[in-house]
């Protein structure tokens, strides 16, 4: 399958695109040579999306020389026949914590395998926007192979946790094995860019100045930069999405 695309202010480009499924239900979808590529991004998306939400930044990232790698969250997208795939749930709703966990910990577990199955061999830089930036950040965290991570409009969400606590103590144990101060052992290797609207009301930017500033007392060392974008909000659309492919064609 091909596509031609001119989006973002990129020339056209025709694009390999191949579809995969895995046996534990994964859903990818493939742009470019995974094989070759230099640089294959790895791009998740957040609660209620699908991988095709990334279309227009996958061709571009295409027509620069790179390989990407969508896939779709658990209970998202072709997943929908999974349990609680046809429930989308935000807060205040008493499930969503545990939702949520489940399906950024069910991604974790499954991208090593995944990724190897599709043959991607080196590490990625992950792409994730709201749920999915969280979960590229853990990656980082848990020491996957993965070499930058880009975040965009990431619900990190330590707004209220006290110094040294865990999302443990924060979720009701929902988000076992995730804390947002810990693993920056694992982090240092890692350059991470959060980019942020300015407006966003759904993961808003005090949040991540919280974490970058709890990292810098622990860890100065951690490549850790925020990128605020004047007047955009949590989508990824508009002058959001263009700081978000501006930032993956920096290297």
């Amino acid at each position: 399958m091909s596509a031609t695309t001119g989006w973002l202010g990129t020339p056209a480009v025709m694009a390999s695109i191949v579809r995969w499924t895995g046996p534990q239900g994964q859903t990818v979808v493939t742009f470019g040579d995974v094989r070759a590529a230099d640089d294959v991004v790895l791009m998740i998306h957040g609660m209620a999306g699908s991988k095709e939400r990334f279309l227009p930044l996958a061709l571009a990232c295409v027509n620069a020389g790179k390989a990407v790698v969508a896939v779709d969250l658990p209970f998202h997208g072709e997943r929908r026949s999974e349990p609680h795939g046809s429930i989308m749930l935000y807060p205040p709703h008493p499930h969503f914590m545990k939702v949520s966990a489940t399906v950024c910990n069910t991604l974790l577990a499954e991208l090593p395998e995944t990724l190897n199955a599709i043959g991607v061999t080196k590490p990625v830089t992950a792409l994730g926007h709201s749920l999915g930036g969280r979960i590229a950040y853990h990656m980082a965290l848990r020491n996957l192979a993965v070499k930058r991570v880009i975040s965009v409009g990431s619900p990190i969400g330590v707004e209220s946790i006290p110094k040294g606590a865990t999302f443990t103590e924060k979720d009701h144990g929902y988000w076992k094995d995730i804390d947002p101060f810990a693993g920056t052992e694992s982090i240092r290797r890692v350059p991470i860019t959060f980019i942020h609207g300015e407006k966003d009301k759904v993961c808003p930017l005090f949040t991540i100045e919280r974490l970058q500033g709890l990292i810098n007392e622990t860890s100065p060392d951690v490549k850790f930069a925020i990128k605020v974008i004047p007047d955009a909000g949590h989508e990824l659309v508009g002058a959001l999405e263009a700081a978000a492919l501006a930032e993956l064609l920096e290297a």
